[in-house]
């Protein structure tokens, strides 16, 4: 007579005691080293921007092809800047605050404003309001008569100070220094371009 035996093997999957208190450890120790790092590239961060200068100073000229007036009214109606500027969502003003104050909603947070000074129609500052930002700066815009009969010269320089060491080394790093201005510049070159074609195609 033969006799037939089996053996029965346990699951690969079944997990032998002690196996899920290792692999808890084990990320324990994965998660603490990950924190270590995260906080000493934060570290390193702050103590190379405290070697960096905290000021900051960006300076582009642009042609514009319409007059002096019209582009001056173009920076002058803050409430029209989210018509027009492809980085604005919305505009807000600050109450009855003096100087003139708003809130402009973009597409990388908010930011407040105030106008500091107004010589029509040759120059505009605006400075960052809200003291409690890591930055702030001024932008000063002077308008001049072009070469041509309706051009316009457009000089805008933003002066800067990042007071946060580790926003000054994130900024130097990943930033580019005219973020703030090409895409101001680029819709104003826009809307003036647009004007000047519905001008041309109503006459």
């Amino acid at each position: 007579m033969v006799t037939a035996t089996w053996s029965v093997r346990a699951p690969r999957w079944r997990r032998t005691p002690g196996t899920d208190a290792r692999d808890g450890w084990q990320v324990s120790v994965l998660l603490v080293g990950l924190a270590a790092s995260v906080g000493g590239l934060l570290v390193l961060g702050f103590v190379a921007g405290l070697r960096l200068d905290p000021n900051r100073e960006v300076r582009i000229e642009t042609t514009l092809d319409a007059s002096v007036e019209q582009v001056y009214e173009l920076l002058a109606r803050i409430d029209r800047y989210a018509l027009w500027r492809e980085d604005v969502e919305r505009i807000e003003w600050v109450g009855e605050r003096q100087p003139p104050t708003w809130v402009e909603f973009r597409n990388s947070g908010r930011l407040t404003l105030e106008l500091v000074s107004d010589t029509r129609p040759s120059h505009r500052e605006h400075r960052v309001a809200m003291g409690s930002d890591p930055f702030d700066g001024t932008w000063r815009f002077e308008l001049s008569p072009g070469a041509g009969p309706a051009q316009t010269v457009l000089v805008i320089t933003e002066r800067g100070r990042i007071r946060n060491p580790l926003f000054r080394c994130f900024w130097r790093l990943f930033v580019e220094r005219s973020a703030y201005l090409d895409p101001w510049v680029a819709s104003l070159q826009a809307e003036v371009d647009r004007s000047r074609q519905t001008s041309s195609a109503s006459a």
